[in-house]
């Protein structure tokens, strides 16, 4: 899904530097893994899906 996703968040908006690029990429990213849920994960966030499946 992560692949899907990060194109739709990169398409809508327009960056003015790298900086600023990176920071809110950066906050995507934590948005998305951890408080995120994902139907496909049993409505899960990634990161709470993981740390179910690691004994």
């Amino acid at each position: 899904m992560l692949s899907f996703a990060l194109p739709d968040f990169l398409g809508s908006r327009s960056f003015f530097t790298l900086t600023e690029a990176q920071v809110l990429i950066r906050e995507w990213c934590l948005d998305y893994n951890d408080f995120l849920p994902h139907r496909s994960l049993d409505d899960l966030t990634p990161n709470e899906f993981a740390r179910r499946q690691i004994p």
